[in-house]
């Protein structure tokens, strides 16, 4: 069936409806069963697999349970909004004033009276102190050192300490390699400052206060996100932040299999002892007492290394990815979707751009791909799946999306599912104003 006519029969079943006064197809009441499904379709279609429950979806919590349910939800409150706790943590770091300090291996000294890490010609300052992971990483970096030299130099005096890392580091093999120290401040008001890490040139160093900055930028734009609650765990090199998006329903009103939370986690090591991880936790109602389970799911691991603006980048990403999915999830993109209504005649110039369909757009423009198939012939499955139940708005596109597999000739069904329904989740959690930019 052509084109123009599957569009054509969509539009018209929509209009018919309208005339008859029915407006858009009837949808079920809202109910615990509804959100129940709705939660657990956008948590598979982000790629998610929920905790099976112990009792029947839906089923009512015990007084035990709910009253569970109030403490939970008095903890989080408790917590201080993610709005103003990584302000903090970022001016913090700020006030570390940490420096990354190009020096060659055979120019350091250690000082024999404090044990604190000197450059040489610098005798009148104080030197840094040096912790035991700097001390191991500057002699495992040195072209020659002996097998566990950073252990034992950081068992002995310091005079003795001074003499041996004379020998290491005035070693022929160490002679003008090149370093780089990692200094901080960690009490701003003491003036010692210290050596926490030792690396090479290509690492590429994304500190707490510029992954504060960058999740205050994803929260910020969300209005969804205001109400987020945070809790940090900050060492001086180590960083761990959750950042908790709780339901708003209410203790009377959880079912089993209701997902109460979503955390998403970042953790990054500034000492060259781990990189940046990023994950989501959804926290499922498994039992009527309030017994709860955790999926784990679009995790992501950076390292230090590459292009800074492009890891950045990619920390944004991910980050902005997993609040909104973590939303849709505990708060329902679904719903959302519904109410984004678009006019029925959009719907082909959205399915046209997003399969990358159009007149002159090439496919790698496309943001719904199936390996071995055509945009024209993708364009027109999705059309024929969206005339079986023409619904013009974002949930009847997505609806259509994931739905296509049921009607299109595929080389590979199973590989056409498993891209449709990624693709579906995709638009799920885009923007009304983003979705709607496809009609133009």
């Amino acid at each position: 069936m052509a084109t123009a006519d599957l569009i054509a029969i969509a539009t018209a079943t929509t209009e018919a409806r309208q005339t008859a006064g029915q407006g858009a197809p009837a949808r079920p009441a809202r109910d615990h069963l509804k959100r129940l499904r709705e939660q657990a379709e956008t948590a598979s279609a982000l790629g998610i697999s929920l905790r099976h429950t112990a009792f029947e979806l839906g089923t009512e919590l015990i007084s035990v349970g709910v009253d569970k349910a109030r403490r939970l939800q008095r903890n989080v409150n408790a917590k201080p909004l993610a709005l103003e706790a990584l302000p903090q943590l970022r001016d913090r770091v700020i006030g570390e004033r940490r420096r990354d300090v190009p020096v060659l291996a055979s120019e350091l000294r250690i000082d024999p009276q404090t044990g604190r890490l000197k450059r040489e010609g610098s005798n009148g300052k104080p030197g840094l102190l040096l912790t035991p992971t700097a001390l191991g990483q500057l002699c495992g970096l040195m072209p020659w050192a002996p097998d566990g030299a950073g252990m034992y130099l950081g068992t002995i005096d310091p005079e003795w300490r001074a003499s041996e890392w004379g020998r290491i580091a005035g070693h022929v093999a160490n002679v003008g390699y090149p370093l780089v120290l990692r200094t901080r401040q960690p009490d701003p008001e003491s003036a010692d400052v210290e050596c926490f890490a030792a690396v090479t040139s290509k690492y590429v160093p994304v500190d707490p206060d510029q992954i504060a900055t960058t999740i205050l930028s994803a929260v910020e734009s969300d209005p969804r996100l205001a109400g987020l609650r945070a809790e940090i765990h900050y060492s001086g090199t180590r960083t761990r932040i959750h950042l908790i998006d709780h339901t708003d329903l209410q203790p009377t009103d959880t079912r089993v299999g209701d997902v109460l939370r979503a955390t998403s986690t970042i953790r990054s090591s500034d000492d060259k002892t781990g990189g940046i991880g990023l994950w989501v936790s959804l926290l499922r109602v498994l039992c009527v007492n309030l017994t709860t389970g955790v999926s784990r799911g679009l995790e992501m691991s950076l390292r230090h290394t590459g292009d800074r603006n492009a890891l950045v980048a990619r920390l944004a990403a991910g980050i902005e990815e997993q609040l909104q999915a973590g939303a849709a999830v505990v708060h329902g993109a679904w719903e959302a979707a519904a109410r984004n209504t678009i006019a029925a005649e959009d719907v082909l110039a959205i399915v046209r751009r997003l399969t990358a369909a159009e007149e002159g757009a090439r496919k790698a423009q496309a943001l719904i791909q199936v390996p071995g198939t055509p945009s024209g012939a993708l364009l027109n499955y999705i059309l024929e799946a969206y005339a079986l139940e023409p619904e013009p708005s974002q949930i009847g596109v997505v609806n259509a999306i994931t739905r296509a597999p049921q009607v299109g000739a595929w080389a590979d069904p199973e590989a056409a599912g498993d891209a449709l329904a990624n693709a579906g989740g995709l638009l799920l959690q885009m923007t009304s104003d983003r979705f709607k930019s496809f009609a133009n």
